[in-house]
């Protein structure tokens, strides 16, 4: 038969228990703390007017990950609607910036980015790695959908 291949046994991993139950657990304080952390920087540079393309990328990361989260989770409407007006108020930080050259935020953004930052904190202290893996994993394939089809 040609282009048959042998079949390749692979053995078992006997931690793999292990490893799964270690990945569903909520993320390690230290580790969220660092995550949150970096997130609230971007942010403060946003409010100071002079946050880079970087700052701004991991806003809108964040909050894009956490729209997904609130779906994954489900039952979530009203904690997804203060999400969702966090990004709106990111993209007239965009439309700031292509107007003046720098990122900022109007009052009523800044009120709703505040709130979306404290949703994002609360999603990834209480989701495993795991499932916040998979959120940003539904963000990237998203965001591949959209490119493909403009």
């Amino acid at each position: 038969m040609k282009g048959h291949r042998p079949h390749r046994r692979r053995h078992a991993n006997p931690a793999a228990w292990a490893i799964a139950i270690d990945a569903s657990r909520p993320f390690p304080e230290e580790e969220a703390t660092r995550i949150v952390n970096r997130v609230r920087v971007a942010y403060q540079c946003l409010r100071d007017g002079v946050a880079s393309d970087e700052h701004f990328d991991r806003l809108g990361a964040a909050v894009n990950v956490a729209i997904v989260r609130c779906e994954q989770i489900g039952n979530s409407e009203p904690l997804q609607r203060l999400l969702v007006a966090a990004a709106k108020a990111l993209m007239e930080g965009r439309a700031l910036h292509a107007r003046h050259g720098r990122y900022g935020l109007t009052g009523p953004g800044t009120l709703a980015l505040n709130a979306g930052m404290d949703a994002y904190e609360e999603i990834l202290r209480q989701s495993s790695a795991r499932q916040m893996q998979a959120a940003v994993e539904e963000v990237v394939r998203r965001v591949n959908q959209q490119a493909a089809q403009a």
